[in-house]
């Protein structure tokens, strides 16, 4: 019978496997949630912000968002003008 051990657990994810898109999507993700941590003081706030539908975001939650350029845009102008009081 075959057996399999774990010799240690990689703390770098691969990302051959990875589409562009989710690259792209992961690096969206990163700058939109430090600039979150930044804007609203904290990590939890932050993560909370990211998956809750935003009403200057057309009820849509940041994070689904993150998927194309331009709606990448919208969010972090609507992160800018949370940081700087600014509604339109």
């Amino acid at each position: 019978m075959n057996s399999i051990t774990i010799h240690g657990l990689s703390d770098q994810p691969s990302t051959s496997c990875w589409t562009s898109a989710h690259g792209a999507f992961l690096t969206r993700h990163g700058q939109i949630f430090r600039k979150a941590i930044e804007v609203l003081g904290n990590g939890d706030l932050a993560q909370r912000w990211m998956i809750k539908p935003a009403l200057g975001l057309g009820n849509h939650t940041p994070c689904t968002l993150l998927w194309h350029h331009e709606s990448y845009a919208q969010v972090w102008d609507f992160l800018y003008r949370l940081e700087y009081d600014v509604y339109t």
